[in-house]
């Protein structure tokens, strides 16, 4: 019998080990040319061109490639992309959580020591827009939020993070012709005259683990008790 309940507690590690990895992916860009997952440029006042590029891909063999060929100075310069969700997906999540890995390449930016930045995300449905802080050093400690390309080196790419939970729409008050829409918002330095690329990959939404691993360890523990 002991050793039943060792074995019981065992799985219930692993069930709980194994949640704890879950993602949605929402973007990894893999299908054919041109086929952006879903994601469409909502609005912005840069001009861009997007493609499918190998380069900086971290799913999959392809990522985003957003080029910014507008080359015009100005503050403001951005863009958004958006992709909607259905309600189902969005209230299936215990908590909202979006992971995003972006990359940039210094060469291509002039003067390198402007600014870029994925700055926020913002949730748009038939109820409201909100929309998270801006993304800082402190708000999201090792992935820098005014990013200067410089900060990136050469060629790098890092990981961002961003909790909507504070602004997403409560389920409760949502209609049967609701939708609710996820923004990731890329502005730039006007004083960067010449165009640049930067590369999103890997957008995933992310349940807190926590609450998944606790959901799997008590049905574990729960047949435990049963068993005794």
């Amino acid at each position: 019998m002991m050793l039943k309940k060792m074995c019981l507690l065992v799985v219930a590690i692993v069930v709980c080990s194994t949640t704890t990895s879950f993602a949605q992916v929402i973007g990894d860009f893999e299908g054919a040319a041109g086929d952006h997952d879903g994601w469409v440029v909502n609005n912005g006042t840069g001009t861009s061109t997007s493609f499918d590029s190998a380069i900086h891909a971290t799913l999959g063999s392809q990522a985003l490639s957003l080029f910014s060929n507008s080359g015009v100075s100005g503050a403001g310069n951005n863009f958004n992309w958006a992709l909607t969700l259905t309600d189902d997906v969005l209230k299936a999540l215990p908590e909202k959580k979006l992971k995003a890995d972006v990359s940039w390449t210094t060469s291509e930016w002039s003067p390198n020591t402007g600014w870029a930045q994925m700055k926020e995300i913002a949730v748009n449905s038939d109820l409201g827009w909100a929309q998270t802080t801006p993304i800082d050093d402190t708000s999201n400690p090792g992935s820098p939020g005014d990013w200067d390309p410089n900060n990136f080196g050469a060629s790098d790419t890092r990981t961002v993070t961003w909790d909507f939970s504070g602004i997403i729409t409560d389920s409760a008050g949502w209609k049967a012709s609701s939708y609710n829409q996820i923004n990731i918002a890329v502005n730039w330095d006007g004083a960067i005259t010449a165009p640049g690329s930067f590369w999103v990959d890997n957008i995933r939404l992310v349940p807190e683990p926590a609450s998944i691993a606790l959901l799997g360890m008590c049905g574990m523990f729960a047949l435990v008790r049963r068993r005794r």
